[in-house]
Formats: C-alpha cells, sequence, structure tokens
C-alpha cells in the first residue's frame, strides 16, 4: 500500500513537472513569430500535445501494477 502510494505521489509530480514544460513551451510558441508554409495552409499537430494523456496512461498503469 505504501509503495503504490510513493508511486502515485511521484506519478502526480512527474505529471506536475510535465505540464510546467509544456506551458512553457506553449508561451516559447506563442511568442515566436508565426511562420507559414509555402508549400501550402495544413499545419502539422502540436509534438507535445499528447503528453497530458501519457503521462496519465504511464500513471494508471503504475497503479494498476502496484
Amino acid at each position: 500500500m505504501l509503495a503504490a502510494q510513493s508511486q502515485t505521489r511521484a506519478c502526480e509530480s512527474r505529471q506536475q513537472y510535465q505540464q510546467k514544460q509544456l506551458q512553457k513551451c506553449k508561451e516559447v510558441e506563442s511568442e515566436a513569430p508565426q511562420q507559414e508554409q509555402a508549400g501550402g495552409g495544413s499545419s502539422a499537430p502540436p509534438t507535445l500535445s499528447g503528453i497530458p494523456a501519457l503521462m496519465l496512461l504511464l500513471c494508471s498503469a503504475l497503479h494498476l501494477i502496484t
């Protein structure tokens, strides 16, 4: 039980860190000048958009393991 609580706290801490990093990236991205692609109007999805979902899956998996 204590190990599960410890892992949960560690996972929550990692998730908070990832959220802060994501926020920093979004701030930098919004400050950067907008550049349009010459080939077309389509843009690639942000590469960091799936991190919160990934962290949630990781935490759930760790919780199920313990």
